[in-house]
């Protein structure tokens, strides 16, 4: 057991530095083989929950630590956030294997390792389906750092990539048990076969992505269109803003404009909440006008995130989680995003639709709706957020253009890839992420958001900039480079040109079908293990 334990933490070890911000991704081929090798000799459900949960944890600290904002500690519900994580995270990454372990046993060795990726990949797939999830260590990420390996999401997605190293692992542990078996030079032939799929694997969409960057495969762009946008990083601290001065958080944003506009933009982004306050709400509309006469005033197009406040009319039924006001009609709060349009009264607008469980909503709160109890907000209240119902799709006119498309993502949002693909679907020439990482200052947290954005550029074939608070805000092209980008922790603006893209991938088309499928072959798989269980209980 001291073994099996020893190879448990190797393998967590492994597996978290091969995260961002760690350049380490090829770490990932074989990071879950000394757990399988582990694995293989114990003989107990509960060896299997200890050494897994031994990995898991030491992963999920070197890659979740962050979350708490232990560094900062200003928060008592980010450090309990954070410390849940470290619970949590570790049994949901058990449960895969635990479902490999009851195949194993119910199949066999061999069965049991075609079944695992599967198993692995239907289950990161499940977590971004449920409301408690938190796909954010899908393995496939741990690839953002390596372009040319990963050109080949536009077909599968991030799954895709979760997939393929997957099977590296399976196929690199039947080497190692060959090697340790001593049964090398008997099994020569069959290690030489194992030796081939494995660099074949490697070397293969390393292939394809130089084709890619090599031109050979990409669309001719002579005729592609372009806009000028013009990102605001106004680094306000996010403790502090919802009680600060609201006058100069504005000023700060609308004097980072103005030098922005002089670079002559057809866009203008704010953060995620730039504006603290119910821009929309009637008593705020000073500083709504405020907001909008500067947007007359340069001409430009404004995007920028805001908290929304909404009435539910008596002819509607509200949802069971909305709050009342005095006279009990009911209301909810949103996380929203507003573009303003020059000289026109008129705006659009979206909601945010995927919540930060906790954080933005108490999960479950529409079923359970005793649990919408102040005592179980945040600080700033917002854990009492509404979702919003559409994938809005933003259109506006630059200035000697037609009309441009395009779709944001509120911080936690963008690491849902089925999500994303939806607003191209709709149309979305170009991607938009708005988010406030500054609540974890320079830690890993930015940096891992900033490289799975890369998924979503790629996957789609869009451009996608992001606004961050206090950054990192970048502009990354449709195959995931880094064309421009920011520094965490200063004031700061970016302008830079999009390529709009109006063609539709086979990722876009299909969606995260290498997910799907994969949850239906393991369930499948586990439906027929309990049969056979079954079997042999009754029949022996």
């Amino acid at each position: 057991m001291k073994k099996s334990i020893t190879l448990s933490i190797i393998s967590g070890v492994l597996l978290g530095i091969s995260y961002p911000p760690f350049q380490l991704g090829f770490l990932a081929y074989f990071s879950l083989v000394p757990l399988l090798v582990a694995l293989d000799d114990l003989k107990t459900h509960y060896q299997v929950f200890k050494c897994s949960t031994i990995a898991f944890f030491i992963f999920s600290v070197i890659t979740l630590y962050w979350v708490g904002a232990f560094n900062i500690a200003k928060d008592r519900y980010l450090l309990v956030t954070g410390i849940a994580l470290f619970v949590v995270t570790p049994v949901w990454f058990y449960l895969a294997v635990r479902m490999f372990f009851f195949v194993r046993k119910g199949f066999g060795k061999t069965i049991s390792m075609i079944a695992f990726p599967f198993i692995w990949v239907g289950w990161e797939y499940m977590l971004t389906k449920i409301e408690i999830g938190f796909p954010w260590l899908t393995i496939g990420h741990t690839q953002s750092y390596d372009l040319t390996a990963i050109q080949f999401a536009s077909y599968t997605g991030v799954f895709g990539v979760s997939f393929w190293i997957i099977i590296l692992n399976v196929l690199l542990f039947y080497l190692i048990q060959m090697i340790i078996s001593k049964k090398f030079g008997f099994l020569y032939a069959k290690a030489i076969v194992l030796i081939i799929l494995i660099v074949s694997l490697i070397i293969l969409p390393r292939i394809y992505g130089s084709m890619i960057f090599n031109d050979t495969l990409k669309p001719s762009n002579s005729d592609v269109e372009k806009i000028k946008i013009g990102v605001i990083q106004p680094n306000i601290n996010p403790y502090e803003k919802w009680y600060g001065n609201v006058d100069k958080q504005i000023g700060v944003l609308q004097s980072l404009s103005s030098s922005a506009a002089k670079e002559n933009v057809d866009l203008l982004l704010w953060p995620e909440t730039a504006v603290p306050l119910y821009l929309l709400f009637p008593t705020n509309y000073t500083y709504f006008n405020k907001i909008k006469d500067q947007v007359d005033s340069i001409n430009i197009h404004l995007l920028t995130g805001m908290t929304d406040w909404a009435l539910y009319p008596d002819s509607i039924i509200p949802p069971r989680s909305s709050k009342h006001i005095e006279n009990g009609q009911r209301y909810d709060i949103f996380n929203s995003a507003i573009l303003l349009e020059p000289h026109n009264v008129k705006y659009q607008k979206y909601d945010k639709m995927i919540l930060v469980p906790f954080a933005e909503r108490i999960p479950w709160v529409e079923e359970l709706s005793f649990l919408n109890l102040d005592v179980l907000r945040w600080n700033f209240g917002t854990s009492g957020y509404g979702i919003g119902r559409d994938t809005t799709v933003f259109s506006f006119c630059p200035k000697n253009m037609t009309d441009v498309k395009f779709s944001i993502m509120i911080c936690f949002e963008s690491v849902f890839p089925e999500f994303v693909s939806r607003f191209v679907q709709k149309g979305s020439q170009f991607l938009v992420v708005i988010t406030n990482d500054n609540w974890w200052g320079k830690t890993s947290g930015p940096y891992q958001h900033l490289q799975f954005d890369i998924f979503r550029a790629i996957e789609n074939r869009r451009w996608l900039v992001r606004c961050n608070n206090g950054g990192v805000s970048s502009i990354i092209d449709q195959y995931g480079n880094m064309r421009q980008s920011t520094e965490i922790g200063v004031a700061t603006t970016l302008t830079g040109f999009l390529e709009l893209n109006d063609e539709k991938t086979f990722y876009t088309l299909h969606g995260d079908y290498v997910g799907k499928w994969s949850s239906y072959i393991a369930a499948l798989i586990l439906i027929a293990a309990m049969i056979n269980k079954l079997r042999i209980r009754l029949f022996g």
